[in-house]
């Protein structure tokens, strides 16, 4: 019994949720009596006109519910809710700008949905070369696919989790919510990740892949990593001290030299901006942003 949970805001997931439909309708084909399903999608308040079109693209889908918030209720509330509608006993949470890839995506979470309490599956890059103007997406993404094998992940349980496409026991989220505070973008799955390990819940990583679609421009990840950083800021503990930006900024206060980082913030950014925005990004200078960016916060 699957409750499949797609939040989404100004995202055509219309492909997305097609795809997941077939493989449900043909599983339970299969098993008439044993597997049944649901697909949920919640809009967090996109604008009136991209909310009647996705609703136009689903309406002849079967058991698919769209459902609009009136106002933008951030990340972690937009899941919390979806988990409040869920029917049945496992719920897969799948992020709005993913894409099938494999004929049997939900098959696989079936076959192995007793084996632990959450089940992670994986996220695989687009083929070809990044577009114009995206190209800091792509250099991100690309430089973290050496820890998205199952056999990594596996290492790193909690440390690798996401929630970009995983398969819950329904209690596990109805007792472990999201934490609403992240409203702005990022943390709110790996916050989630330090409760299950506090809580002892099991987690197993699959290669159960879904391709991360919706690669965005340079200009708007960027954006992205600054509000990530803003809601770590927010979060303060446990979050900073698993997170790398914060862990970094740690040590430059024991060392007092947070003021360095500052000043090199006002001295650099711009031109390290300039590389990130341009053809040729350096991950390594992504990261200097990130530190950098952090200890002006």
């Amino acid at each position: 019994m699957f409750s499949i949970l797609i939040p989404t805001f100004e995202y055509d997931c219309s492909k997305l949720i097609d795809n997941l439909s077939t493989q449900c309708q043909e599983l339970h084909k299969e098993l008439p009596t044993d597997f049944m399903y649901e697909i949920v999608v919640s809009d967090d308040c996109s604008t009136e006109e991209h909310y009647r079109t996705l609703r136009k693209k689903l309406e002849n889908i079967s058991s698919c519910t769209l459902i609009h918030q009136q106002k933008n209720t951030g990340r972690a509330r937009n899941r919390n809710i979806l988990v409040g509608m869920a029917q049945y006993k496992w719920v897969i949470l799948i992020d709005d700008d993913a894409e099938v890839c494999t004929p049997d995506f939900i098959r696989t979470y079936w076959t192995h949905r007793h084996e632990a309490d959450v089940i992670c599956g994986s996220l695989q890059n687009p083929q070809g070369n990044p577009r114009r103007k995206h190209e800091l997406r792509y250099a991100y993404e690309y430089n973290a696919q050496k820890r998205r094998s199952a056999q990594y992940r596996n290492s790193h349980p909690y440390d690798a989790f996401t929630t970009f496409n995983a398969l819950f026991k329904k209690d596990i989220l109805e007792r472990f919510p999201f934490d609403e505070r992240c409203k702005e973008y990022g943390y709110e799955d790996a916050l989630l990740g330090i409760t299950l390990e506090k809580e002892k819940c099991n987690i197993l990583h699959i290669d159960n892949p879904l391709i991360h679609a919706g690669i965005d421009s340079s200009l708007d990840f960027l954006k992205k990593t600054e509000a990530s950083l803003r809601t770590l800021k927010h979060l303060g503990m446990p979050m900073q001290l698993r997170a790398g930006t914060s862990r970094y900024h740690s040590i430059c206060e024991r060392l007092h030299t947070t003021w360095l980082l500052r000043l090199l913030f006002r001295l650099l950014s711009k031109k390290i901006r300039r590389n990130l925005l341009g053809s040729r990004p350096k991950v390594f200078l992504l990261n200097t942003y990130k530190l950098l960016y952090y200890s002006q916060l």
